[in-house]
């Protein structure tokens, strides 16, 4: 159950593992024959809640960066305290907390794997909200990129 509260539901219900995990819990705390209660508990959420199963963009996500291990990480995410002045790390560096939503349109991947996109979330239950929100700041990001916008100048 913990495992379909994960896979199956995700982020549609974030708070399934919690509800399955402490369901579990109480079964081993009680044990049989009343443990039964906090399994039919878990059964009958899980039956019950949205799914989705985006979660397993994370494992095309995983790969690719697998694949992709040797990509250069952009020069304003690189440790500025270092090599500032002689490579411009750090440079162009747009810190999130310093803007509304603790968000600012930036680039984090390195040139190879900009534009790809691994998580699709659903339009079930909580992850609907999530979708919203990941679509509006996909849409700042790009247009940022266009604008040459929150992505540093490369490494000299």
């Amino acid at each position: 159950m913990l495992i379909l509260a994960s896979e199956d539901v995700g982020l549609a219900d974030p708070l399934a593992i919690a509800v399955i995990n402490a369901c579990a819990e109480a079964f081993d705390r009680v044990g049989m024959p009343e443990g039964r209660f906090p399994l039919a508990q878990a059964a009958l959420y899980l039956a019950t809640t949205p799914k989705s199963n985006s979660v397993m963009g994370f494992f095309d996500a995983f790969a690719t960066v697998e694949r992709e291990r040797e990509a250069e990480v952009p020069t304003h995410l690189k440790d500025a305290n270092r090599d500032k002045q002689a490579f411009g790390h750090g440079g162009g560096y747009l810190y999130p907390h310093a803007y509304q939503d603790h968000w600012v349109a930036q680039q984090y991947l390195p040139a190879s794997l900009q534009g790809q996109v691994f998580y699709q979330p659903s339009q079930q239950g909580r992850e609907a909200e999530i979708r919203t929100q990941v679509a509006r700041h996909r849409e700042a990001q790009l247009a940022a990129s266009i604008e040459g916008l929150g992505i540093a100048p490369p490494e000299v």
